[in-house]
């Protein structure tokens, strides 16, 4: 089923929490990567692949 941009979907659910997101996983990957002396300057995501079944539950929302 493809996704309707206009309704609140999979789109927004994402969205609204995204700099929350992005926070949490930098830190987690900052503090890895220092266990290795590594310093990561920038963290960007660029693609999220979710299993079909969360994917069908919120588009099911």
């Amino acid at each position: 089923m493809a996704v309707n941009w206009e309704e609140n979907t999979l789109y927004d659910y994402l969205l609204n929490p995204k700099k929350a997101v992005s926070r949490e996983i930098r830190e987690v990957l900052v503090a890895r990567a220092a266990k290795f002396n590594i310093a990561l300057d920038d963290v960007s995501i660029t693609s999220l692949t979710f299993r079909k079944e969360f994917t069908a539950a919120i588009e099911a929302k």
